[in-house]
């Protein structure tokens, strides 16, 4: 007759414990109903987080983290959050945002202070044929795929993008093949690298021109999601809105200049005039340029209302001298005028 073993007095004992410190913890979350309050009032923070801050700023460490953020919180209570501890952390030291994020979530978290990050999104989303392009993500077992033979991305040179095609990989993903697991996986991690570089280049020309500069988000409706909206203000005090978007590849498009629309790409050289909207004021722009010699690939003209004022941009084959400039602003009806360099 066999006898029944006794349960494991210690593993009653651990388990008691267990379910003792769970049950403690759960007590100290807040529940649902106090992020909700919180949000009512936009302050997803306490003064105890800040207080913390505080405290293990004084601690001298080699850097400092903030956590906690990335566990189903509604992104824009993470951003609250950083932007309400942030001022708090050593400028000296590096700032680490813990387990974030998406390439959306990483400049704007950039914007308010963080230096670096972990994430395991480019690797686990390479597994389910969810990869990131410039042109924005994509999901490789859409049928549409089957027989495109194109890289993941046109404008990426990884060496996945140099030799294999999207229908390629999501064969081998729908085939349950690792090395398609792999290539995805190789292919987002060297594009989020490849943002970090761009990343560090585009603070370092901030710096190196003198910007200063702030990010908010705002609702765009029907715009390209890499759309920005720029309020530039000089050290005249002049300001200029600019309205454009990356649109891949380290390629932009520029369409709306202080209310006026515009198609431009910063392939070419331009020349741009504020004018009054009267006949003839076109010619006397392109007759100064045709005495120069310089051949106008692409031009745009918009205004606002009828007879009132007009923006006139002059894509050109070669980069404007300041002489040309100059003379298209002594022109009586054009209220100004500048060059841009192609980019």
């Amino acid at each position: 007759m066999a006898a029944m073993a006794k349960p494991n007095e210690a593993n009653i004992i651990r388990d008691g414990m267990l379910a003792a410190f769970a049950n403690e913890v759960k007590k100290s979350i807040p529940d649902k109903s106090y992020w909700d309050e919180c949000r009512k009032s936009k302050n997803v923070f306490s003064s105890e987080d800040i207080e913390n801050m505080k405290e293990i700023a004084d601690l001298d460490l080699d850097g400092y983290a903030i956590g906690g953020l990335a566990v189903g919180e509604p992104k824009e209570d993470m951003y609250r959050i950083i932007s309400a501890v942030e001022p708090y952390m050593p400028k000296d030291r590096p700032r680490y945002l813990m387990g974030v994020g998406t390439p959306s979530n990483i400049i704007e978290s950039v914007a308010r202070g963080v230096d670096f990050f972990d994430c395991v999104m480019p690797a686990r989303n390479a597994r389910h044929a969810k990869l990131f392009t410039w042109q924005g993500s994509i999901n490789l077992k859409n049928a549409k795929y089957i027989t495109d033979d194109s890289p993941i991305d046109p404008h990426c040179d990884c060496p996945v993008c140099r030799n294999f095609s999207r229908a390629y990989i999501r064969h081998l993903q729908k085939a349950d093949e690792l090395l398609g697991m792999r290539l995805a996986v190789m292919h987002n991690l060297y594009f989020y690298n490849h943002l970090m570089e761009r990343i560090r280049e585009a603070l370092a020309i901030a710096e190196e021109q003198g910007l200063v500069f702030s990010f908010q988000k705002v609702n765009l409706e029907q715009a390209h999601p890499n759309t920005a909206v720029i309020h530039l203000t000089g050290a005249s005090g002049r300001t200029v809105r600019v309205r454009g978007a990356s649109v891949g590849g380290g390629n932009i498009r520029i369409t709306n200049i202080d209310g006026y629309e515009v198609e431009l790409t910063g392939a070419y050289p331009a020349l741009i005039t504020i004018h009054h909207d009267k006949p003839g004021i076109i010619t006397k722009v392109t007759q100064i340029l045709a005495r120069y010699e310089y051949n106008i690939a692409f031009m745009r003209v918009s205004r606002q209302s009828r007879g009132e004022m007009a923006m006139m941009i002059l894509e050109l084959d070669e980069p404007l001298s300041g002489d040309v400039v100059a003379e298209c602003c002594a022109v009586y009806e054009v209220e100004t005028a500048f060059a841009i360099p192609a980019i």
